[in-house]
């Protein structure tokens, strides 16, 4: 619903409806997603409408003529969003189960002189708190500010040295038990199109370890579309090599059976997507027969 009350929007497979509530009449409708639209938003004050599909893109449009303006892509299918106040956040979540937080750059930045920075620095200090001082209603407490250390991935994502960003992200992963931290580096490396390059020139170990996560996580519903993606990939770059080292080869034939084993789950699951959606139809034509009768 627009603020003034007058116009509201729906959404129904791949189009959006703009409808007129006093005169119920239909005023536009756009077409811009190729799957099911599941979520839409207003934004800048009702100067924009963001929607979100399934085909993982979130389309941007001018009200006044509902043109897309900007169109963002993510990793997964898109179930929500929501956007704060001024348009500084966009939060998108995605059939993987992972959460995407973008933050809108500033159109100014502030630039502060050196000058300047080197007097903000001298008049601040650290001074501990006495052990004996008594915080008194209406005190505010300032915490203690704790420098913030990247992890090596993230340094190693920072300087483009993706090879050894996602040999780190591996190594995080499997000693602190965190596999969406690997596989969040795997998407950044989609998003950058360095994932080929990452997984290119491997050998031995350095091998072994991302056939091993990609074959154990790969059923996982969170991360099977990424990894799937990271599989064939693996398979591309690394198939004419693959009989030279029988270890490699036998990663191999289990990565394979696992990437068979999951796209038959998939197809059963559209399968039985399918049949559900033929059972709701009939259900629903039924019912408004019924209806009319």
């Amino acid at each position: 619903m627009f603020p003034n009350g007058g116009v509201f929007l729906t959404a129904g497979g791949s189009s959006i409806r703009v409808w007129d509530v006093v005169a119920g009449k239909l005023l536009a409708q756009v077409a811009q997603h190729h799957k099911t639209i599941t979520c839409l938003k207003l934004a800048s004050r009702g100067q924009r409408l963001l929607s979100g599909s399934l085909d993982r893109h979130v389309k941007i449009y001018d009200v006044s003529s509902y043109q897309v303006v900007h169109t963002l892509d993510f990793p997964s299918p898109i179930l929500c969003m929501d956007v704060s106040l001024e348009d500084k956040v966009l939060v998108v979540g995605m059939t993987s189960g992972l959460t995407s937080v973008q933050r809108r750059k500033s159109d100014m930045p502030l630039v502060v002189s050196n000058s300047r920075q080197k007097r903000a620095r001298s008049f601040s200090r650290t001074v501990p708190m006495d052990p004996g001082f008594i915080v008194e209603p209406g005190d505010a407490v300032v915490p203690e500010s704790h420098a913030q250390h990247l992890s090596k991935y993230n340094k190693y994502l920072r300087t483009f040295q993706v090879s050894k960003a996602l040999s780190e992200a591996l190594r995080y992963a499997k000693y602190r038990d965190l596999p969406q931290v690997a596989v969040s580096v795997m998407q950044d490396l989609v998003r950058r199109r360095a994932l080929r390059s990452a997984l290119a020139g491997r050998t031995g170990e350095d091998l072994v370890d991302v056939m091993q996560f990609v074959t154990r996580y790969l059923a996982d519903m969170r991360f099977s579309r990424i990894l799937l993606d990271v599989a064939m990939v693996m398979i591309d770059v690394y198939y004419p090599q693959i009989t030279t080292c029988d270890e490699t080869l036998r990663r191999f034939h289990i990565l394979q059976k696992v990437v068979q084993q999951e796209m038959t789950n998939v197809q059963e699951m559209m399968e039985l997507r399918g049949c559900v959606e033929m059972v709701l139809a009939n259900s629903c034509s039924n019912t408004v027969d019924a209806g009319n009768g």
